[in-house]
């Protein structure tokens, strides 16, 4: 009698041929704050436009700031519009790329031989902090992250991975 659960050590048959997987869900987060910001800024528009603008203070500033928000959701959008979470399937001969925005899905397959090795991006956020983007380039001028982040040794683990899994050899360097 099988038990529930039993293969679980198993790959299921759609997975057979996965060699590693890899996620970047970060975008998601800017997706779900545009929203959020939209919402606030309807929210009070909607109480301005209902009640007016409080007393003692004048219609043009209220109308201003209003003006002011809106605007700033309208970059914030565009911003998340712009950026996909992004899922990387590597197989024997493929890497797969599913790049997947708020309204549609960009599927993409390369062979290995057309990318280049996985590379940590350093730069700075927004607060002078040092955050780090694992960074694959492919034919063109292609560009995806398959992972982004403060911690350093985190994205080094999976720049290593992904080129190991990908068997390609980062320049300078030889695998162990």
């Amino acid at each position: 009698m099988e038990t529930l659960g039993a293969n679980l050590d198993r790959p299921a048959p759609a997975d057979a041929g996965v060699l590693a997987e890899f996620h970047n869900r970060t975008p998601t987060f800017l997706w779900g704050f545009a929203l959020l910001w939209h919402a606030m800024v309807m929210a009070f528009t909607w109480l301005v436009y209902e009640q007016g603008p409080p007393e003692g203070v004048a219609p043009s500033v209220i109308y201003g700031a209003l003006a002011l928000f809106w605007f700033a959701g309208i970059v914030v959008v565009s911003m998340a519009l712009a950026a996909p979470s992004v899922r990387v399937v590597v197989r024997a001969r493929r890497v797969l790329v599913a790049s997947r925005y708020p309204f549609r899905t960009v599927r993409e397959s390369f062979r290995p031989a057309e990318l280049e090795p996985a590379e940590v991006v350093d730069s700075v956020d927004s607060d002078g902090d040092p955050y780090f983007c694992v960074t694959v380039r492919a034919k063109g001028d292609r560009a995806f992250t398959l992972e982004e982040g403060h911690h350093r040794p985190s994205c080094e683990s999976t720049a290593r991975r992904f080129n190991r899994a990908a068997g390609l050899v980062p320049r300078g360097a030889r695998f162990r």
